[in-house]
This record gives structure tokens, sequence and C-alpha cells, in this order.
């Protein structure tokens, strides 16, 4: 999943609007849509505001961010069940 979608999925399941999220992270809502979509890369400082209104972890987002091509293939497994963790944290 890349870093757009990550942040979408996450929002969504937390019920925030893009709005929402825009009012309480200080990022426009345009941008946050570009993001999303995969069209622009934000900053390392406006990811760290994002996931900060969001109430997650930058680290966990860079990892479930991950794909598969950006790893070793030794790595795919130990990737996955991290990712899995992570999950199981927010869907709580």
């Amino acid at each position: 999943m890349d870093l757009g979608t990550t942040l979408r999925k996450i929002r969504k399941y937390k019920d925030i609007t893009q709005g929402n999220l825009s009012n309480l992270s200080g990022v426009s809502q345009s941008y946050l849509s570009l993001i999303e979509k995969g069209d622009k890369k934000p900053e390392f400082k406006t990811l760290e505001v994002i996931c900060k209104a969001l109430d997650i972890n930058l680290g966990d987002v860079m990892i479930l961010s991950l794909e598969k091509n950006d790893l070793e293939k030794n790595q795919l497994k130990r990737v996955d069940k991290l990712k899995e963790c992570i999950m199981r944290q927010i869907y709580r």
C-alpha cells in the first residue's frame, strides 16, 4: 500500500473526513486529497502533522506504506507480521 492509500484508509477507519482532517492538521483539504491520490508526496513535517491529527505513530504509517517491491524477499514475512500487529492496534 502506498503512503496516500495508507493515510486514506486510516482516516476513513477513524471516520474523519478530509475537511475534518484539514481542520485538525492545518493542511489544506485539496493538498490532503492530492496526497491520498498519490499525486503529491508530503514533506516530513507535513506527514508528522497529519499523523498527529490522525493519532497514529509516523513509524507505523511508514511500515504500513511499504510495498513488496520496497523489500528484499527475506523481509516480506517479517514486515507482513509487523503490519498485522499495527493494524490490530489501529482497529481495536
